[in-house]
């Protein structure tokens, strides 16, 4: 199998979450996107704050999902990036749904050299 060293990166900010995030059911929602989305899932791992708060991280064979929730703040920050053609956009998506936020900002980068094949 060849793989394309390109990729597409995705930051994100949610603010103003509109519910409590559980991690455990951020992670399952995660998992559901990345089957839906043909990612390959290879581990995750969760550490939760005293308070509530936690950080989820995902390592995917396309690279990594990455959670830090502030749960004093009612805010998230997102950080998704797939190499190859798989769209990072979508799994955010889902993620937005989940979390629906006020207020996103959202940045996409294209990593890598597209043009040059």
């Amino acid at each position: 199998m060849t793989h394309i060293f390109c990729g597409t990166h995705i930051i994100s900010d949610f603010y103003g979450i509109a519910q409590t995030i559980d991690a455990e059911e951020l992670l399952c929602i995660i998992c559901e996107s990345c089957a839906s989305n043909k990612l390959t899932l290879l581990d995750s791992s969760v550490y939760k704050f005293g308070n509530g708060g936690f950080t989820l991280y995902c390592v995917l064979a396309e690279s990594h999902i990455s959670v830090h929730y502030y749960i004093e703040e009612n805010a998230a920050f997102i950080d998704i990036f797939t190499c190859g053609q798989n769209n990072p956009l979508l799994v955010l998506n889902d993620l937005k749904h989940y979390c629906m936020p006020i207020k996103e900002n959202t940045h996409c980068i294209e990593r890598g050299e597209w043009n040059a094949r």
